[in-house]
């Protein structure tokens, strides 16, 4: 069951005081651009029965302050809630284990997030340009961190990959110009190109005996062999 198409009129009938846009309960998919660009809530409940949030469905709801996810979602599609520019939290289930590509990209409020504890990886472009994204706990779960994940993320100032991880994807952390910790599992076998490229603050960074194949670009504009200390096993 998909959720009909709503005009905006309807829209509001849905929203309560509180600014909480209520979506009913047995709805189990939101369609395609179902309520992109709408601006009139500041959060949303999700009923217990959705499954799938189609591709652009909330894109650049610009009102949307916290998100949490329900139980029984099993996927977000792509770009799902990019560009909603004042969305600071986001909060998942740790039954949900499929977040697509670009889903928060350019929320550039974003501050907190809580991945969900079965998330296998980090998909494209997931939070890139979320520039006010100081910190965030990857889970135990993860097996690859894929390209592009949090490139322009210029907050982010340390990370730890969890120990699982064999894969850290071209540009993964391009343009995070405060990261100044980065700490790498002995799982790790593949850093591709530019994957720290921009990373100017980097102070230190080991990598795993593991790891098969590295680029030198990877450090591009950190100059880290010049300018800090690298060791390789």
């Amino acid at each position: 069951m998909i959720f009909p198409l709503i005009l905006l009129s309807q829209a509001a009938s849905n929203l309560q005081d509180t600014g909480t846009f209520i979506i009913p309960e047995g709805i189990k998919e939101i369609g395609e651009y179902q309520y992109a660009n709408l601006s009139n809530f500041t959060k949303i409940s999700f009923p217990n029965s959705l499954e799938i949030i189609h591709k652009h469905a909330f894109n650049s709801c610009n009102s949307l302050e916290s998100l949490k996810l329900p139980p029984n979602l099993l996927i977000i599609e792509n770009n799902s809630f990019e560009s909603c520019s004042n969305l600071k939290t986001v909060i998942f289930h740790s039954q949900n284990t499929e977040v697509s590509q670009c889903s928060f990209r350019y929320c550039i409020k974003l501050e907190t997030i809580q991945l969900p504890s079965n998330l296998k990886y980090i998909s494209s472009n997931l939070f890139a340009n979320c520039i006010n994204l100081q910190t965030i706990q990857l889970p135990e779960s993860l097996k690859y961190v894929d390209e592009y994940a949090f490139t322009g993320c210029s907050g982010l100032q340390h990370i730890e990959i969890p120990p699982n991880v064999t894969s850290i994807g071209t540009d993964c952390f391009y343009g995070c110009f405060n990261l100044q910790t980065i700490q790498l599992p002995i799982s790790l076998k593949f850093i591709h190109d530019d994957a720290f490229s921009g990373c100017s603050s980097l102070q230190h960074i080991e990598i795993p005996p593991n790891v098969t194949s590295i680029d030198l670009i990877v450090f591009a504009i950190a100059q880290i062999f010049k300018q800090y200390n690298f060791l390789y096993h």
